[in-house]
Order: C-alpha cells, then structure tokens, then sequence
C-alpha cells in the first residue's frame, strides 16, 4: 500500500484524499474527542466532590435536585436603595437597616419565587405586596436576611 492509500475499518483500501477516508478521519476524530470530553468531565466532576469533601447523603441531595434550606447568617444582599432580590420560599424574610438593632421588617414569604424590593419612596413590596409603604431613608445601606424553611 502506498501513502496515498488507507485501509478503513472494514479493511477497505480507499485513498487518502477521497471523501470516504476523509468521512472517516472525522468520524474517528469526532469519537476521540467525545471519549476525552466525557473522561474529562467524569474525572472534574469527581475531584470536585472530593475537593468539597461532601458527604455521601450530600452528594444524594445535590444529584436529587432539591434546594437546600437557607439559614442566612450574613445578609444575601447589601446596599443602598433600590435593592432587589429573587427569593425562593417558603421562609422568614429580615430587612435590616444597617447599624440598627431592630429590624425593619420581617415576614413570612409564601412558598414559590419572589421579587423582594426596598425602594426609598415605595418603602419594601414582596411581588407586588408592598409589606412596609411609605418613605426610607435613601441614604441608609439596607441588609436582607433570608431563612428558608
């Protein structure tokens, strides 16, 4: 056989050049890269779970696709008015104004995905409930807690 020949899988000599060993150069390639792709992920997802030293139950719990609970010690957001946030209830919502010991609000939110919004003039809304009307202070910074349940 000589260099301008091949011989396929099946055992067929072809040329080269021709599109047959051409179609077959790319389907091979197109396997080996797809092998390599999938080693890849399977290796990174590993070492990623071995890195996050998750327990069996927690690896149980992310591959289910459940949310985990939320208990916010550090506020999820922080800032000046507007502040918005998407929360997922149910759970307890606490706006705090920041140096302050008693918050703002603090309510139940129902369950499903909720916009949260302190505006200065508006005051606070959960969806299209405003739960605490009226003026806030725009120059103040605002923290959001939030406790899923």
């Amino acid at each position: 056989m000589n260099a301008k020949t091949q011989r396929s899988q099946s055992g067929d000599v072809t040329r080269a050049n021709s599109p047959r060993a051409q179609i077959i150069s790319a389907q091979t390639l197109f396997l080996r890269s797809l092998i390599l792709l999938l080693v890849l992920a399977i290796g990174c997802q590993n070492k990623q779970s071995d890195r996050l030293n998750l327990s069996d139950e927690d690896k149980t719990i992310l591959k289910s696709g459940q949310h985990p609970v939320i208990h916010s010690a550090m506020p999820i957001a922080v800032g000046k008015p507007p502040l918005l946030l998407i929360v997922h209830g149910p759970g307890i919502l606490k706006i705090m104004m920041e140096g302050q010991a008693e918050p703002v609000l603090q309510a139940a939110v129902e369950a499903g995905q909720k916009l949260v919004r302190v505006d200065a003039e508006r005051g606070i809304s959960i969806s299209t409930n405003n739960v605490h009307p009226g003026h806030l202070p725009a120059d103040q910074t605002y923290q959001i807690f939030f406790t899923g349940q």
